[in-house]
Protein backbone atom coordinates (compact mmCIF):
# COMPACT_ATOMS: atom_id res chain seq x y z
CA UNK A 1 0.00 0.00 0.00
CA UNK A 2 2.69 2.76 0.89
CA UNK A 3 4.55 1.72 -2.26
CA UNK A 4 1.47 2.60 -4.41
CA UNK A 5 0.62 5.17 -2.38
CA UNK A 6 4.37 6.71 -3.47
CA UNK A 7 3.86 6.18 -6.65
CA UNK A 8 0.71 7.64 -7.12
CA UNK A 9 2.61 10.96 -5.40
CA UNK A 10 5.23 10.53 -7.67
CA UNK A 11 3.05 10.54 -10.76
CA UNK A 12 0.87 13.34 -9.54
CA UNK A 13 4.36 15.40 -9.20
CA UNK A 14 5.56 14.56 -12.26
CA UNK A 15 2.24 15.58 -13.91
CA UNK A 16 2.40 19.03 -11.99
CA UNK A 17 5.58 19.94 -12.91
CA UNK A 18 4.92 19.15 -16.92
CA UNK A 19 2.27 21.52 -16.15
CA UNK A 20 4.40 24.16 -14.68
CA UNK A 21 7.27 23.82 -17.44
CA UNK A 22 4.33 23.89 -20.38
CA UNK A 23 3.07 27.40 -18.10
CA UNK A 24 6.61 28.69 -18.18
CA UNK A 25 7.35 28.26 -21.62
CA UNK A 26 4.05 29.57 -22.86
CA UNK A 27 5.02 32.33 -20.61
CA UNK A 28 8.73 32.99 -22.38
CA UNK A 29 6.85 32.58 -25.60
CA UNK A 30 4.67 35.43 -24.82
CA UNK A 31 7.44 37.29 -23.32
CA UNK A 32 9.74 36.43 -26.61
CA UNK A 33 6.60 37.99 -28.73
CA UNK A 34 6.26 40.80 -26.63
CA UNK A 35 9.97 42.12 -27.13
CA UNK A 36 9.92 41.29 -30.69
CA UNK A 37 6.96 43.91 -31.29
CA UNK A 38 8.88 45.98 -29.36
CA UNK A 39 12.04 46.28 -31.47
CA UNK A 40 10.30 46.01 -34.99
CA UNK A 41 8.45 49.23 -33.75
CA UNK A 42 11.26 50.95 -32.11
CA UNK A 43 13.76 49.92 -35.17
CA UNK A 44 10.34 51.42 -37.55
CA UNK A 45 9.17 54.56 -35.47
CA UNK A 46 11.56 57.11 -36.78
CA UNK A 47 12.36 60.21 -34.89
CA UNK A 48 8.90 61.44 -34.64
CA UNK A 49 7.19 59.13 -32.56
CA UNK A 50 4.85 60.61 -29.97
CA UNK A 51 4.54 60.22 -26.69
CA UNK A 52 1.57 60.70 -24.30
CA UNK A 53 1.36 60.72 -20.90
CA UNK A 54 -1.82 59.03 -20.64
CA UNK A 55 -4.72 58.05 -22.77
CA UNK A 56 -6.47 61.37 -22.20
CA UNK A 57 -3.56 63.15 -23.60
CA UNK A 58 -3.34 60.89 -26.87
CA UNK A 59 -7.46 61.49 -27.68
CA UNK A 60 -6.87 64.78 -27.04
CA UNK A 61 -3.95 65.34 -29.33
CA UNK A 62 -5.80 63.29 -32.33
CA UNK A 63 -8.85 65.33 -31.90
CA UNK A 64 -6.86 68.36 -32.39
CA UNK A 65 -4.77 66.93 -35.63
CA UNK A 66 -8.40 65.02 -37.02
CA UNK A 67 -9.66 66.66 -40.31
CA UNK A 68 -12.33 69.62 -39.49
CA UNK A 69 -15.04 68.25 -41.38
CA UNK A 70 -16.41 64.90 -41.34
CA UNK A 71 -17.29 62.19 -38.86
CA UNK A 72 -15.12 60.81 -36.03
CA UNK A 73 -15.33 57.01 -35.64
CA UNK A 74 -14.44 55.46 -32.25
CA UNK A 75 -13.65 51.34 -32.51
CA UNK A 76 -14.37 49.53 -29.45
CA UNK A 77 -16.50 51.69 -27.26
CA UNK A 78 -16.88 49.51 -23.98
CA UNK A 79 -18.21 51.70 -21.44
CA UNK A 80 -17.95 55.28 -23.54
CA UNK A 81 -15.38 57.02 -21.37
CA UNK A 82 -13.71 57.82 -24.72
CA UNK A 83 -16.67 58.60 -26.66
CA UNK A 84 -18.30 60.84 -23.44
CA UNK A 85 -14.86 62.59 -23.51
CA UNK A 86 -14.13 63.27 -27.32
CA UNK A 87 -18.20 64.53 -27.31
CA UNK A 88 -17.45 66.94 -24.05
CA UNK A 89 -14.49 68.39 -26.00
CA UNK A 90 -16.09 69.07 -29.00
CA UNK A 91 -19.05 70.64 -27.26
CA UNK A 92 -16.51 72.97 -25.39
CA UNK A 93 -15.15 74.13 -28.73
CA UNK A 94 -18.64 74.70 -30.47
CA UNK A 95 -17.49 71.80 -32.98
CA UNK A 96 -20.78 70.04 -34.81
CA UNK A 97 -18.81 66.95 -36.02
CA UNK A 98 -20.56 63.37 -35.55
CA UNK A 99 -18.64 60.61 -33.54
CA UNK A 100 -19.86 57.23 -34.27
CA UNK A 101 -18.88 54.49 -32.57
CA UNK A 102 -18.53 50.68 -32.96
CA UNK A 103 -19.04 48.11 -30.46
CA UNK A 104 -20.57 44.72 -30.02
CA UNK A 105 -20.88 45.11 -26.20
CA UNK A 106 -20.44 41.51 -26.13
CA UNK A 107 -16.62 41.37 -26.00
CA UNK A 108 -13.84 39.98 -27.97
CA UNK A 109 -14.50 36.51 -30.18
CA UNK A 110 -10.68 35.34 -28.96
CA UNK A 111 -8.41 36.38 -26.17
CA UNK A 112 -6.48 39.64 -26.85
CA UNK A 113 -2.71 40.78 -25.65
CA UNK A 114 -2.56 44.22 -25.14
CA UNK A 115 0.47 46.59 -24.14
CA UNK A 116 0.96 45.46 -20.46
CA UNK A 117 -1.41 42.36 -20.28
CA UNK A 118 -3.67 39.76 -21.91
CA UNK A 119 -7.84 40.38 -22.24
CA UNK A 120 -9.43 37.18 -22.02
CA UNK A 121 -12.60 36.66 -24.19
CA UNK A 122 -14.88 37.84 -21.97
CA UNK A 123 -13.50 41.33 -20.00
CA UNK A 124 -15.17 43.85 -22.44
CA UNK A 125 -17.95 42.08 -22.49
CA UNK A 126 -21.09 44.12 -21.70
CA UNK A 127 -23.78 41.48 -22.17
CA UNK A 128 -25.06 43.58 -25.10
CA UNK A 129 -25.75 46.66 -22.78
CA UNK A 130 -24.48 50.14 -24.27
CA UNK A 131 -23.21 52.51 -22.20
CA UNK A 132 -24.55 55.98 -21.89
CA UNK A 133 -23.38 58.66 -24.66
Amino acid sequence: MTRYIIKLITKVIDVVTQLVSIRTMIDHQRSIAYNDSQHFIYVRSGLNTKIFSDHWELRDYCLEHAPKSGKLLEFGVYKGKSINHLARLLSEKSDDRTIIGFDSFRGFSEEWTGVDKQYEKIYFDQSGILPKV
